[in-house]
């Protein structure tokens, strides 16, 4: 049966899941998706229009006339309301602020899902109001994401979001959060103001599940010295993160054995040879089950580094900073390069038995940096291939010359490396005639198996 043969309750039912699962109820373009499917049938228009659910999500700076025909079609559904000021061509005129805050005001008793951001000059003393004083009964998500300039929104719902389970705040009052029991879910910009008062608020909040700490340019020195419980975190992420606050969060905060931590690190010129790398792995729980698998992704402005412990450890390294250091290769951005790709091999907790090595080619897009400058640099290789003392099987993927050409060096040079290693896979990539004597010189000097056509492309 096709889907216009099915019964009314169907295919309403159906549509309710398209556009849930979609996420096209989040889209500007919502209203278009659902005026065309209005305009198939006369069944489907009638189906639409008696379904409240699919009018239960209201965008703010729809024209008014919109606004409240969704709202009077909605029924008594719970509202998902969403709301920008910051959107190129949004009317965030002071009579549209005032609509704004009105029905915030009139309307959070029915509101399920709200994401509003508000930039600076836009928050008027109504539509503070309306957020901090007005309570959220059915709330359950919560985005606001606040301009840096917007100081007067000192309180949220006034206390009462009995609902409340997963909360993004930027620039938020974050420091009421505690009085929320239900909350699991937290995601939070860490600025200046708020790294003065993270510790003491999550150090009360031991039932959150999942934790994201976004860091800010503004967070300055990591200070304070008390220890964060999270006996109930299952996923705790640091995103952006200079690497000194990352060190102190990491170091006071206690979690599951069985937590999924991922560790995104923001890079400044002052971590050239500071050497936090090697210590980061030693303020993670030690894992329950080793890693089997390391894999390295070289791109132009980041380093992912996953390991397939459990649970499963991932960091982001941006080392955008060094980029001007490297190109000139100061030997102290090099050193801190290699120290990049090599920590956690290192890491007494890993000892991989695959590596898995992505160095991204250069793309038409990059023209002030290419990870190739870099990568393109043999020794900056050594320290992770030595480091690998357990490793069986090396796969490669992306641009090959530089990895393989350091790899060929360290086994012309007798250097005890990769001793284990009797596999070598050569994945997807571009292989010159010198990279494939290299790969061939390898295979003949160390007995290796190599998985990979032995011609240039």
């Amino acid at each position: 049966m096709t889907f216009l043969g099915c019964h009314d309750e169907i295919q309403s039912e159906i549509l309710q899941w398209v556009f849930e699962d979609s996420h096209l109820w989040e889209s500007l373009e919502y209203l278009r998706y659902l005026e065309g499917m209005r305009l198939i049938n006369r069944q489907l228009n009638k189906v639409v229009l008696e379904c409240g659910q699919l009018w239960s999500t209201v965008h703010l700076d729809w024209p008014e006339s919109v606004l409240l025909a969704h709202h009077a079609r909605s029924k008594d559904c719970e509202l998902a309301v969403f709301f920008n000021t910051n959107v190129e061509g949004s009317a965030a005129t002071r009579p549209t602020l005032a609509r704004c805050a009105k029905f915030l005001a009139d309307n959070m008793g029915r509101t399920y899902y709200l994401d509003a951001t508000i930039a600076n000059g836009t928050c008027i003393g109504a539509l503070a109001n309306a957020i901090a004083t007005t309570p959220a009964p059915r709330l359950e998500t919560l985005k606001l994401y606040l301009g840096d300039r917007v100081n007067n929104v000192h309180r949220m719902f006034a206390d009462n979001a009995p609902r409340l389970r997963d909360a993004a705040i930027h620039r938020g009052p974050f420091k009421h959060l505690h009085h929320i029991s239900t909350l699991t879910k937290l995601e939070i910009l860490v600025t200046q103001a708020v790294g003065k008062k993270l510790v003491t608020v999550l150090q009360d909040m031991p039932q959150l599940e999942e934790v994201l700490l976004v860091g800010d340019q503004s967070i300055g020195e990591a200070t304070g010295e008390l220890s964060i419980q999270l006996p109930n975190c299952k996923k705790f992420t640091l995103k952006n993160m200079p690497t000194n606050y990352a060190r102190h969060i990491l170091l006071h905060v206690g979690l599951r054995t069985d937590t999924h931590v991922h560790v995104g690190l923001l890079l400044s010129p002052n971590d050239v040879s500071s050497g936090v790398f090697q210590f980061l792995p030693s303020y993670l729980p030690p894992p329950i089950k080793a890693a089997k698998s390391l894999m390295l992704q070289i791109r132009p402005e980041t380093v992912i580094i996953q390991a397939d412990s459990f649970p499963p450890v991932a960091f982001s390294i941006d080392y955008t900073a060094l980029h001007e250091a490297l190109l000139e290769r100061d030997e102290g951005a090099l050193e801190t390069f290699a120290g990049i790709l090599s920590f956690l091999a290192l890491s007494p907790s890993m000892n991989p038995e695959k590596l898995v090595i992505y160095n991204a080619p250069p793309s038409e897009t990059e023209t002030t940096f290419s990870s190739i400058a870099v990568t393109g640099i043999p020794a900056v290789w050594d320290q992770l291939y030595t480091a690998c003392d357990l490793v069986e099987q090396v796969q490669f993927f992306g641009d090959l010359a530089a990895p393989v050409a350091s790899l060929r060096q360290l086994v012309t040079q007798g250097v005890s490396v990769l001793p284990k290693v009797w596999k070598v896979d050569i994945g997807r990539g571009g292989r010159s005639q010198s990279t494939v004597d290299d790969i061939n010189y390898i295979a003949h000097a160390r007995r290796f198996a190599i998985c990979a056509p032995t011609q240039a492309v």
